[in-house]
């Protein structure tokens, strides 16, 4: 679990969850959906399934769970169930488990799993989901066909999808071996329950490459050439930004001793982690981020530009763990500053990537020119840590920072 200064610099605020049959307190966090209140349609979602509507529920899956108000809510109503809350977020997962604690739920599960990829069990009596309004056509296809393989034979789902999904997500549901159980139209949601009966065809299993797959990208800075699959729901799928081309250039430029240890957070399409790869070739590279589908694309990237596997260990948490003691510290740190975290966050970040890196070794800190600005606020106030340089590229920055 991280510490309680990393989750109270990403808190906002708490909000009130109030139902005729439930009442719950959340703590949320302006980087995840809905950060202002509870959104509409997961109350649509939750009055759907109001138990005098439904048949109790025994074990649930809340697919995409954000904070926690779908799956929270089932726990609360159902406390001899067992409820499974996953994200792909790591920081969605954290707030899940800091607010079943927070309204005393013990029959909760929270962890991170890309769709349905990681669910630790089967044979659930709902799957519940809030499908995001951007999610691709093969996204959906997947997380409301998906749920087959997990769903008990008497399973069902239930899905709130946005208006302009609504005839995908019927098409589909009206393909054979499916039942509609019950569907509830509001002005801009539609909440759809269905199983599948007895003589459904298994569904196939998708792999996260497949599913978010977009195409193969040949790329070129600086006379550096690599190779990129690139994922759908990232950035950076088709074109490299401001911000990674200047990355590049740095590290093109970088003259440092060949680093032991490396480490990269918030890893993205994983093109930065190539070019430190192949303009450094460290021993070893430790991939650390929120997002786990970042997280396999940066290990695809990785591996197709000829880092042996061996080499690469990822961690799917919201901040940098502590090194164990049979540990080494890393001699070059790549740490990209999220659009989406505040100031505090990234204080917090770059004083413990302090903590992880050995002296005379080497952070490079980037993103957009004002959280950089801020962030060497952090910078001179800690000794340990020296500012060598600052590069800016169209609204973007780069700080080169010396580990004292």
């Amino acid at each position: 679990m991280p510490e309680n200064s990393l989750m109270r610099a990403y808190m906002k605020k708490k909000v009130q969850l109030k139902l005729r049959d439930v009442k719950l307190t959340l703590d949320v966090s302006q980087s995840l959906f809905s950060s202002h209140h509870i959104d509409t349609g997961t109350r649509h979602l939750l009055n759907a399934l109001n138990p005098r509507k439904t048949e109790a529920f025994h074990k649930v899956l809340d697919l995409g769970c954000g904070y926690g108000p779908i799956g929270l809510t089932m726990a609360r109503r159902y406390p001899k169930s067992t409820v499974h809350m996953v994200d792909r977020d790591a920081l969605a997962v954290e707030f899940a488990r800091e607010n079943a604690r927070r309204n005393e739920l013990a029959n909760v599960r929270a962890y991170g799993s890309l769709g349905y990829e990681h669910v630790e069990d089967r044979d659930f009596d709902l799957v519940a989901t809030n499908i995001p309004g951007k999610a691709g056509e093969d996204v959906i296809t997947t997380m409301l066909r998906g749920a087959q393989r997990i769903l008990n034979p008497e399973g069902e789902v239930a899905v709130v999808v946005v208006s302009p999904l609504i005839p995908l997500v019927t098409a589909l549901l009206e393909e054979p071996h499916v039942v509609l159980l019950d569907r509830v139209d509001k002005s801009s949601h539609s909440v759809f329950r269905y199983r599948f009966d007895a003589g459904a065809p298994p569904e196939e299993d998708h792999s996260a490459e497949g599913l978010y797959q977009r195409e193969a990208m040949n790329f070129e800075v600086d006379d550096l050439f690599f190779t990129a699959d690139t994922a759908l729901g990232l950035p950076e799928f088709d074109t490299l930004s401001y911000r990674t081309v200047l990355v590049i250039k740095v590290l093109v430029d970088l003259d440092v001793p060949t680093p032991g240890r490396m480490l990269v957070l918030n890893p993205g399409q994983g093109h930065a982690a190539t070019a430190a790869w192949l303009t450094q070739r460290p021993e070893a590279i430790t991939l650390i981020g929120r997002d786990l589908l970042a997280l396999r694309y940066s290990q695809l990237n990785l591996e197709s530009n000829g880092c042996d596997p061996s080499r690469i260990a990822t961690t799917h948490r919201i901040g940098i763990p502590e090194i164990e003691p049979s540990e080494e510290s890393f001699d070059l740190v790549l740490m990209d500053l999220r659009d989406d975290e505040n100031p505090d966050v990234h204080a917090h970040l770059v004083r413990r990537a302090a903590d992880v890196t050995r002296e005379g070794g080497t952070l490079l800190v980037y993103g957009g020119s004002t959280p950089v600005t801020r962030m060497l606020k952090a910078v001179d106030s800690d000794k340990r840590l020296l500012s060598r340089r600052r590069k800016r590229r169209k609204g973007d920055s780069l700080a080169i920072i010396e580990r004292r």
